[in-house]
């Protein structure tokens, strides 16, 4: 039986997990220890925080024990820390060189340059620059060259925002790329590669919080879509994966779509996050979290058990202020809240601005009628009121 090392996650991650199929050991913040990880293995090293260096003490402690096959992380924090050990130990697990093209903003549109992934975009060398791409394209998005979960990036869109901008980089501008924005409805397309054969595995309708770029809401089947719009977005998926010449593993792509033509608008190698693995596997009955596990053994077939809560429409929300789950348990009655998580906070202000780390807890709602489950997204905006 392979010995798969885990490192950090949500602990709602676990439960995707099937016991019975690999060997399991996982290394856990001591902050994050919950119950799906402790019925999925007794064999946890627990951690300060998230940092190569107690990772690769862990590892090295498990390895010496039992031979690891593969390692990996479902957590962003968690993902270049193990790509280091793939690359320093030659283990299986995502490659150093293929995370590092798409986490780092500046690789991977110079990589792009020149195909139709591509838009504009400048790498910021001293703050001028940022005055005269601004005054070239209108609204931009200036954002760091490595990041994650929107924290950092600004639209600008006017001379508040430029100057907020402006005085946001002054010290290191060269930290920074800026590209032009892109209008349109955003989706994400999450994908499964093996052995460089690329499949679609969902696609999501995405809202982002008023004022930011925080994710809110993901919605599966993305609704809005026509046939032809799917067939467009599976499409440039599959040909941006070709073009990245990506092997293995998920994929979690961002879009904007426009007058019927399609923008990339980031790429992530990991699962979709916001509880789109719960989304995917209750509409589609795919366990992304195990095939990612599968794929790099040469199991080819989807899985299609352990479907824990079975709808045909689902929508996952985010929290971002003070929140009573009882204000939407009417509005919720002719479906389900198939996951719920929520931690009461000492700032109990409102704060139009926020980042994805803002989130206080997330919840999710399946429903197999999809005039009440349209229902329910309209009026949980109303009572939440983001």
């Amino acid at each position: 039986m392979y010995h798969i090392l885990i490192v950090g996650g949500h602990d709602a991650t676990f439960q995707f997990f099937n016991k019975n199929d690999y060997h399991y050991s996982v290394i856990q913040e001591k902050d994050s220890l919950g119950s799906n990880l402790k019925s999925l293995t007794s064999n946890v090293r627990i951690i300060e925080e998230i940092s190569y260096e107690e990772i690769e003490e862990k590892y090295l402690e498990i390895d010496q024990s039992k031979k690891i096959d593969l390692i990996y992380s479902f957590s962003e924090d968690g993902l270049l820390h193990t790509a280091e050990l793939v690359s320093r130990f030659n283990v299986k697990g995502i490659s150093l060189e293929s995370l590092e093209i798409l986490i780092n903003k500046e690789f991977l549109r110079n990589k792009l340059v020149d195909s139709k992934f591509s838009i504009p975009f400048k790498e910021l060398s001293q703050v001028e620059e940022l005055h005269n791409f601004y005054n070239k394209h209108g609204e931009i998005i200036l954002k760091p060259k490595v990041g994650s979960g929107s924290e950092g990036v600004i639209k600008v869109s006017d001379e508040v925002s430029f100057n907020k901008a402006r005085s946001y980089i002054s010290s290191n501008p060269n930290d920074f790329i800026v590209e032009k924005y892109i209008k349109g409805q955003e989706f994400s397309i999450e994908t499964m590669s093996k052995n460089g054969k690329h499949e679609i595995v969902a696609i999501t309708e995405k809202t982002l919080c008023k004022n930011s770029f925080a994710e809110l809401q993901h919605v599966i089947p993305a609704l809005s879509l026509s046939e032809d719009n799917l067939k467009e977005l599976s499409k440039f998926a599959i040909d941006l994966l070709t073009y990245l010449d990506y092997q293995t593993g998920p994929n979690h792509i961002e879009v904007k779509l426009n007058e019927g033509e399609v923008f990339l608008i980031e790429i992530n190698n990991r699962v979709g996050g916001d509880y789109i693995a719960y989304l995917i596997n209750s509409v589609t009955g795919r366990n992304l979290y195990q095939e990612t596990i599968d794929s790099y053994f040469g199991v080819d077939e989807s899985k299609l058990d352990n479907v824990i809560h079975p709808y045909r429409y689902c929508v996952s929300r985010a929290i971002y202020s003070v929140f009573n789950k009882e204000n939407i348990l009417d509005i919720a009655k002719y479906g389900e809240i198939i996951e719920y998580s929520y931690k009461e906070t000492e700032n109990n202000q409102k704060n139009d601005l926020v980042v994805n780390c803002d989130k206080l807890g997330m919840f999710v709602f399946g429903c197999d009628d999809k005039e009440k489950f349209q229902d329910f997204i309209k009026n949980v905006s109303l009572v939440m009121d983001h």
